[in-house]
């Protein structure tokens, strides 16, 4: 049978009671229509989720007790003043906050002061017991025990402060490079704030391999230079570290405000 007079046999025949062509075009139709409704759904999506506004981030590496988190809070109970960089239309109070610290010694701190921030509103993440490092994996934490603050516990053995300690633990690192790329865009407004005795020199040169500039905005990293020879090679590669991330778009102020007596550790 050819081809034509299939069709003309189809469209001859009858589905409950009406042609099989009148009941083919009722379909075509209606799955035209739904066709129409799921696209529109998907284009509402889709625009929902682009309109989304940008974050605001503040990142602490080395949270010590959450003095520097109070700080950005610019809450009346912190330590010093310090006015760290909001986009336009925040307040520091709408960021989101993260708050890294390697020393287990802070772990009840930093729950407390989750506890206070949440009575107030105010949420926080908390990574306590969490060194930051170029890579996860287990890792030596040193700590400081010249006096009940810690001052200078660090993951790096060369440290001044834990050369002649006996005391150290060992924790699981975050891969912080890694960690930033997977969680922030762009288009986010991102502060980070590091105080790692001697492993920031590590770290930022490894952000700028990884190409974490990408996604960040300011960082205000204390340098430990006075407790590292100038002509480490550590120096030199994280001073390129650094001018490379600057060229783009990072900005790195001037960040030394903490007075060492002040301080806790990190």
């Amino acid at each position: 049978m050819s081809t034509l007079k299939t069709l003309r046999l189809l469209a001859s025949r009858k589905v409950a009671g009406f042609p099989c062509a009148v009941v083919g075009l009722a379909v075509v139709v209606v799955l035209s229509i739904l066709f129409m409704f799921s696209y529109q759904d998907a284009l509402a999506v889709g625009y929902s989720i682009r309109s989304t506004p940008p974050r605001y981030v503040f990142v602490d590496l080395g949270a010590n007790v959450g003095d520097s988190c109070l700080m950005f809070l610019q809450d009346p109970e912190a330590p010093e003043k310090f006015d760290f960089p909001t986009p336009p239309g925040k307040k520091h109070s709408d960021a989101e906050i993260f708050l890294f610290e390697a020393n287990p010694t802070f772990n009840t701190d930093l729950v407390d002061l989750k506890q206070k921030l949440k009575h107030r509103g105010i949420n926080i993440n908390i990574f306590p017991s969490t060194p930051v490092w170029t890579e996860s994996k287990l890792m030596t934490f040193h700590i400081d025990l010249r006096d009940r603050h810690a001052a200078g516990s660090s993951l790096l053995a060369d440290h001044p402060s834990v050369v002649q300690s006996d005391k150290a633990v060992n924790l699981t690192s975050v891969a912080i490079s890694q960690w930033l790329l997977q969680n922030f865009l762009p288009e986010d407004f991102v502060v980070v704030k590091m105080d790692i005795e001697l492993a920031e020199y590590s770290i930022v040169s490894h952000m700028a391999a990884m190409g974490v500039g990408r996604v960040l905005d300011y960082m205000f990293v204390e340098w430990h230079h006075w407790i590292i020879d100038a002509a480490d090679p550590r120096v030199a590669k994280s001073a390129e570290a650094v001018r490379q991330l600057e060229a783009e778009g990072v900005r790195f102020p001037t960040y030394n405000t903490m007075t060492k007596k002040r301080k806790r550790s990190v």
